[in-house]
């Protein structure tokens, strides 16, 4: 077992102390010592809650490590488990930690390390992004870092996005998914990155990764869209130029279902797919479908594109894709049993789509997840069988944390779907106030 933690306690004040002195020291000596001193801090189990509490500048000298080379990894892993006990804590610990973080570059580096290294020194990154992320000062300080971040991932160096539903395990993108989600939840300077023309980023993006093996990274630029899609200003270069609204609807129609429509109506939806019908499933997980969904509803906003979508008959695409998930909630055939193998490795860490949507009642089934899809199918149909002027609010979702020690793994606040008011200034409004949810979360342990 682990020392009582008192005992822990004086062990890590010994280990600051020696860091303070000797954490600078240049050759293989001080190498040595940074390394074995990230590696000490990593492996007792409530460095979170010491780290946090009990030394005045504890987060800045693990901070120091994490800009170190040889202690990178270990110190990362730390300050993902100290933002995990943070976030624990509430939402005011939460943003002292990630402000004081934040304060030394530390965030800035791990954008980095995500991008290029050893492949479990990124996965550490990511995931302190991941945590981090959540706060919107946190996002403020990576705005600097966001294209840096994203390129190696538009440019799709190493990694190919083109691989089918039943090969996304261990997808390195699927934390970064994640971070994407998050960091245009809570950054405006973000989502105005992804939308810049000049870098193509968003193209990139809705060209192959809507089409990836691993729910988290689908998820992740499900995300991503709608809240870009909630800038109306941006509606003609997301809808017009990138054909964003015509690739949300093939990634939600089924070929079955296309079929059975009338030759008519088939024609119009192909002339809005670009003259083609959809020859692949439909997307499966009712966490992205219902991403996909309000993005089409903030596009429903504005008359012309809800005319553009009622002549295409997505309605009928809406309709059979609220009876799939109606089916599929009252114990029809398993759609997400692929979903469910591709998201356990990154379940191993905290990286959990959560929807600040849902209702604090929530309990986690599966059968409220597609109840919630029911209900923006029911809210969208509306719209496309109406031609009023009412013009429609969407709220943003983000990624939070989640316990990675926790099994079985369950998705907060998605359980339950959004309930509206009306229709007022031009996006969807929830008869709650948004409220960020604190799901429960906690450490995660690097391999060897």
């Amino acid at each position: 077992g682990f020392a009582p933690r008192s005992l822990q306690i004086m062990m890590m004040e010994e280990l600051f102390g020696v860091i303070r002195e000797h954490g600078k020291t240049t050759g293989p000596k001080g190498v040595e010592l940074r390394k074995q001193s990230a590696a000490a801090l990593a492996a007792l189990p409530s460095e979170g809650l010491v780290v946090g509490e009990d030394a005045e500048d504890s987060v800045e000298l693990v901070c120091f490590l994490a800009r170190q080379s040889e202690s990178a990894r270990d110190a990362l892993a730390t300050l993902v488990n100290v933002t995990a006990w943070a976030h624990e804590r509430g939402q005011p610990t939460m943003e002292a930690v990630v402000t004081r973080i934040a304060a030394t570059g530390a965030l800035k580096e791990a954008a980095k390390r995500a991008t290029r290294g050893d492949a479990a020194v990124t996965d550490a990154a990511l995931r302190l992004l991941q945590n981090a992320s959540t706060v919107e000062s946190a996002s403020d300080a990576l705005h600097p870092a966001f294209e840096t971040l994203l390129k190696p991932f538009a440019a799709r160096r190493g990694f190919s996005f083109s691989e089918d539903r039943d090969s996304g395990d261990g997808d390195p993108l699927a934390r970064f998914g994640c971070v994407l989600q998050n960091l245009t939840a809570t950054s405006d300077a973000a989502r105005r990155s992804l939308l810049k023309r000049s870098t193509g980023i968003l193209k990139t993006l809705l060209g192959g990764h809507l089409a990836s093996g691993n729910v988290d990274r689908r998820r992740g630029v499900a995300a991503a869209l709608k809240h870009c899609a909630l800038l109306r200003d941006e509606h003609f270069y997301l809808f017009d130029e990138l054909d964003a609204g015509a690739v949300v609807v093939r990634v939600l129609a089924h070929p079955d279902d296309v079929d059975r429509m009338e030759r008519h109506d088939q024609d119009d939806l192909a002339a809005f797919l670009g003259g083609t019908l959809p020859d692949t499933p439909r997307e499966s997980d009712p966490d992205v479908a219902a991403l996909l969904l309000e993005t089409l509803f903030c596009f429903s906003g504005t008359r012309r594109l809800r005319k553009i979508l009622k002549d295409a008959k997505v309605y009928y695409v809406v309709r059979d894709l609220d009876l799939f998930f109606s089916g599929l909630g009252q114990g029809g055939q398993g759609a997400k049993d692929d979903d469910d193998t591709e998201n356990e490795p990154a379940a191993k860490g905290i990286l959990v789509t959560t929807d600040d949507g849902a209702n604090d009642d929530d309990d986690g089934s599966g059968d409220d997840t597609h109840s919630r899809v029911s209900r923006v199918c029911a809210d969208l149909a509306d719209m496309l069988l109406r031609d009023e002027p009412e013009e429609v609010r969407c709220e943003t979702t983000f990624a939070a944390p989640q316990h990675a020690r926790q099994p079985p793994q369950q998705k907060a606040n998605t359980s339950k779907k959004p309930s509206f008011d009306g229709l007022q200034g031009g996006f969807l409004t929830s008869k709650k106030q948004q409220q960020h949810a604190n799901p429960p979360v906690d450490s995660f342990d690097l391999p060897d």
